[in-house]
């Protein structure tokens, strides 16, 4: 795991050379693959993934996005500090539109791109096409917590 990865705001980048922790997975269909996972931080995702996910995610230039697929995109601010975000990748009319899929009243608006070309245009890009995930461990009901 990679580290964290906002859902709802932008955050500062992920290291990919940095591990943070370990975590099992296996996938036959992307065996081969270039593999990171990231933990969800935030709501602007909970309809599919609450906080706590771990996202399984396969670089863009891996496996390049279809429609609806969740995708992390990377940012660069006027300083050029890069930062990223979760959101489902939604082919429309007049481009690409990445939405938030959340509860949160506050995360309902998607960023819109007029062209693919997402880099020359808003300066954001892909970085990552979410495969899998693992849901959140759950505590079990009626069991005492012990801290």
């Amino acid at each position: 795991i990679m580290g964290n990865v906002q859902a709802g705001a932008w955050s500062t980048v992920i290291e990919l050379d940095e591990v943070s922790e370990f975590t099992d997975y296996y996938n036959p269909k992307f065996a081969r693959a270039t593999k990171y996972a990231l933990k969800v931080v935030g709501r602007s995702c909970d309809k599919r993934y609450p906080e706590g996910t771990t996202l399984i995610i396969v670089p863009s230039h891996e496996r390049w996005p279809q429609h609806l697929d969740f995708v992390i995109l990377r940012q660069y601010d006027a300083s050029g500090r890069a930062e990223t975000t979760v959101k489902q990748a939604v082919q429309a009319a007049n481009g690409v539109e990445f939405w938030p899929r959340s509860t949160d009243p506050n995360h309902q608006e998607p960023i819109r791109v007029a062209s693919r070309d997402l880099a020359a245009q808003e300066g954001i890009e892909i970085f990552g096409v979410v495969v899998d995930h693992i849901p959140p461990p759950e505590i079990p009901s009626g069991l005492p917590l012990r801290f």
